[in-house]
């Protein structure tokens, strides 16, 4: 299938879910108006919360649904990997290569795109055997993705370029092999394509959780420059964050002039750009305060969320809400990055 054709049936499920307003979608193909060409436009994907804590603010809080994007590559997901499949097919590759832990929303989704696009997946997975049972890995190799596990101190070692040249040299030149949670050259394209430096819904604010980086590079390179960007790191100690995030831009495949606009931008806005205090615990950890959050969350306003990234990014909002960091007439838009598949982790459907 040429990406050009999955694209279309990204778009056609993206088209039913603005017209349904529903969480999911029919997996089917079509020749639905392209979302990346503004129809049916990011503004359908809006939904502002009634809720009394924020309007006694004088505050307004907007969630964009990207969730509602497609059930098996919502939200970020597809957003980094549109562009890197593009460039696989373009190519010629007939493999991709990618790491991830053993919920992976990332390996998740490449395993369902290669099986539609006909390109064989490769999973390097964080942790032991016994992981492969579990809902997410139980997915994937029934989509054809192949796994292989590593230790965790291999695993440390998927940006070493003497590692990365060893896979290389195992997997053949025709299989591309791409940074873990989808970071690599290419990832960046749907961001742009997709926000086009504009207002999505008359935000002063737009937040994202961030784990490896690449959708927080994809925002400074896509949003509009008036926005202020916030970005909830759910890893503790995430003081390589910037950094990385800086050799992203600096490797990417963007127009120069994007790429220099967005590394202009992360240099002024750096002091400002990252709240450290929404990790609750780091990665894949959970509070009960948390988790009562989200259950309160879920049952006031309908919109699923789950404990990685969701989760904290909406409950660290309402903490900067109470602690005054937002001004009465603020617009706060907040970034539903999917991955609700990550849930089955934690025992919830």
């Amino acid at each position: 299938m040429p990406i050009n054709t999955l694209t279309s049936e990204i778009n056609t499920s993206a088209d039913t879910n603005a017209a349904m307003k529903s969480a999911t979608a029919p997996d089917t193909l079509g020749n639905a108006a392209c979302l990346f060409d503004q129809s049916p436009g990011l503004s359908h994907f809006v939904t502002e919360l009634d809720d009394s804590i924020w309007q006694e603010k004088g505050v307004r809080f907007k969630v964009l649904r990207l969730d509602q994007l497609h059930p098996q590559v919502s939200g970020n997901k597809w957003l980094k990997l549109k562009g890197t499949l593009q460039h696989a097919q373009e190519q010629g590759f007939d493999q991709i290569v990618s790491f991830g832990g053993p919920y992976s929303n990332h390996l998740h989704a490449l395993a369902w795109a290669g099986a539609k696009l006909g390109l064989k997946t490769h999973g390097v997975v964080r942790g032991r055997p016994e992981f492969l049972t579990n809902p997410t890995l139980s997915d994937v190799v029934q989509w054809g993705m192949s796994i292989s596990f590593v230790s965790y101190r291999r695993y440390r070692e998927k940006t070493e370029p003497a590692y990365l040249e060893r896979l290389q040299q195992v997997w053949g030149e025709r299989t591309l092999i791409v940074p873990e949670g989808g970071a690599g050259p290419h990832a960046l394209k749907g961001f742009v394509e997709l926000f086009n430096h504009r207002s999505v819904s008359g935000e002063t604010h737009m937040a994202i959780a961030a784990g490896t980086g690449g959708s927080l590079a994809g925002l400074l390179a896509g949003v509009a420059s008036q926005t202020q960007l916030i970005a909830v790191p759910v890893i503790k100690g995430a003081s390589r964050l910037l950094g990385d995030v800086r050799q992203m831009l600096v490797t990417s495949a963007l127009h120069n002039d994007q790429q220099q606009q967005a590394l202009a931008r992360l240099q002024r806005e750096a002091a400002t750009l990252l709240d450290h205090h929404g990790h609750y615990g780091g990665y894949g950890k959970v509070t009960p305060e948390l988790m009562d959050f989200i259950e309160a969350f879920e049952a006031q306003h309908k919109i699923p969320l789950e404990p990685v990234y969701t989760g904290k990014l909406f409950k660290r909002l309402y903490e900067l809400l109470e602690a005054g960091e937002f001004q009465r007439g603020d617009c706060v838009l907040a970034v539903h990055t999917g991955g609700l598949q990550g849930n089955r982790g934690f025992g919830r459907a």
